[in-house]
């Protein structure tokens, strides 16, 4: 009977401290820092990741901002990144939690030959003291890392946005050329059609019409070529989205010409709040955390506990009975040869890698800046000499056309020349407006922001 009730209570001692364990468990959800990335992406470049973007938007109409909202949304890679978010706080929770107390029961039965029948019980409780300066050093490092992973993400959401802008641009692009190649072809045709009603005695008319109808020609490849770049294009656009992919042309709502010069917008100062920025900053930080939380681990195995027994000794009492023993234990790893010195020196160095990595990161978003400014100013002047050249070719053409149609002067070979110039410095200023779009959509990919008009 004395055995069970010792037994009983060593059962309780177990199962109190079960309970206290399940009182500990902690559901892992990083709603926080994905409610912090939604404010930042809000924020910095005005796009609402938590309202979902409808599909429907790919038949009625679409813009930028709704193709780069629809592949945030449908974006593999940065789902990923956010299930690295998840892996990141559990490491937070798990480097938050101190270690378990360790409890050893010893039992001990006495034999039939004893004199006195009797079973003792010894009781060995524990708890690592030194959690107490490790933990929230390590917590730090973990905490470092979770925010890391955090402006992580928001360069994904960077890196998708700009290839959504320069795939959308192509499009334009490749509308618009589509466009003005099917005008040339239009124009071609007209002009055919005009050498055909020449006098059939004036000198030269069947090389008027076998040229006119080389060029219409010529430029019958030119659309299909145009068309196979359209194509192309909305092929690209589609898996950026991440929508299934037909290469039909989707209907587009901006207008490739519809941006405003490079003196029309407001430049940011300053490059601090780019993720790449913060990011290289706390990589510093986390490192230097982990040479504190290195240096804690000096001594991090160092425990006090308790100890408890009623084991038989020669001190017994009037009735027989072994007297209770308590008394506290200490228990400790003493550093002679092992004094974690290696893992600091390793903290150090990776605190001047961290250093020379963020003085890289700013140099390089700085040279990107700077190569950015200058490609959009290159783009806007050459935009701006096209606009004259077309201009100019436009008119002469006109007149050019007008007085072949009189039989004053002028010929086929010489229309079809100058219609062919044309097509190509319209094509040269479509080109022109794509690279200064991408300049743009790069320069607010290195700026971390949108640009205000």
């Amino acid at each position: 009977m004395r055995f069970l009730n010792k037994l009983r209570y060593v059962m309780y001692v177990f199962v109190s401290l079960l309970s206290i364990s399940g009182c500990s468990y902690k559901k892992v959800k990083p709603d926080k820092e994905i409610l912090s990335i939604q404010n930042s992406t809000q924020d910095s470049i005005d796009q609402n990741l938590s309202m979902p973007v409808s599909e429907q938007c790919l038949k009625t109409g679409l813009s930028c901002e709704q193709a780069i909202g629809i592949a945030l949304q449908n974006s593999d890679s940065l789902q990923a990144k956010f299930k690295e978010l998840g892996v990141a706080k559990a490491d937070l929770v798990q480097a938050g939690l101190y270690s378990n107390p360790h409890l050893l029961a010893i039992f001990q039965f006495a034999t039939p030959n004893r004199l006195h029948f009797d079973t003792y019980i010894q009781i060995i409780g524990s708890w690592n003291v030194s959690d107490l300066w490790v933990v929230p050093r390590r917590k730090k490092v973990s905490q470092d890392q979770l925010e890391i992973v955090t402006f992580d993400i928001m360069e994904t959401i960077l890196d998708i946005r700009l290839g959504i802008q320069k795939a959308y641009t192509n499009c334009l692009c490749a509308n618009a050329q589509v466009y003005h190649a099917q005008e040339l072809l239009r124009l071609a045709q007209k002009l055919y059609n005009c050498a055909q009603q020449q006098p059939k005695d004036k000198v030269g008319f069947m090389l008027d019409m076998h040229r006119a109808q080389v060029f219409v020609e010529q430029i019958r490849i030119a659309v299909a070529q145009a068309l196979f770049e359209q194509r192309n294009a909305f092929i690209n656009l589609a898996s950026a989205l991440g929508v299934s992919i037909s290469g039909d042309p989707i209907l587009l709502t901006d207008q490739l010409t519809s941006i405003a010069g490079v003196e029309g917008y407001i430049l940011p100062e300053s490059i601090e709040h780019h993720p790449k920025i913060l990011k290289a900053q706390l990589k510093i930080r986390r490192e230097k955390n982990r040479k504190s939380f290195e240096k804690s681990r000096f001594l991090n195995d160092f425990s006090l506990g308790f100890y408890w027994n009623n084991t038989p000794s020669n001190d017994m009492t009037a009735a027989g009975a072994a007297p209770a023993f308590v008394g506290p234990t200490i228990g400790l790893s003493v550093p002679c040869f092992d004094t974690n010195y290696a893992q600091v020196a390793r903290a150090e160095f990776l605190i001047h890698k961290a250093e020379h990595d963020y003085a890289n990161v700013k140099d390089s978003l700085l040279a990107y800046i700077a190569s950015c400014r200058a490609e959009m100013s290159t783009a806007q002047m050459i935009i701006d000499y096209y606009a004259q050249i077309v201009d100019a070719y436009e008119n002469f053409i006109e007149y050019e056309n007008d007085n072949f149609k009189l039989a004053k002067f002028g010929s086929v070979s010489e229309l079809n020349i100058h219609l062919s110039d044309l097509f190509d410095r319209k094509k040269d200023m479509l080109k022109a407006y794509t690279q200064l779009r991408h300049a743009i959509a790069s320069f607010e990919h290195a700026t971390g922001g949108k640009l205000c008009a």
